[in-house]
């Protein structure tokens, strides 16, 4: 599941835990995984982006993939805050440090 922000095409949307997902409409979200999947256009540009984060082109990882998720049209509002709730799960961490 953590996995998603960056390799959304290969989510299966029956790993979300329903009790930790309540505000998200599943059938929604089915429907633009689908989209998605079969959209070259994104499955290129995640391709692209794991591409640059696993050769290091990039500083800031984080702003990388909120940047690319910013990118995605309207039409995937259910995956978008799927994506962003996952990466803000531990954003607060360095504040304390």
């Amino acid at each position: 599941m953590f996995s998603f922000p960056i390799k959304p095409e290969s989510f299966d949307g029956h790993e979300l835990n329903s009790s930790l997902t309540d505000w998200l409409d599943t059938q929604d979200m089915e429907m633009q995984l689908i989209e998605l999947k079969s959209s070259t256009l994104w499955v290129t540009k995640f391709a692209e982006l794991r591409k640059q984060l696993e050769t290091r082109a990039v500083k800031d990882h984080g702003a990388c993939i909120l940047a690319c998720w910013a990118s995605a049209p309207e039409k995937f509002n259910c995956l978008r805050n799927i994506a962003l709730a996952l990466l803000s799960v531990f954003g607060s961490t360095y504040l304390c440090e």
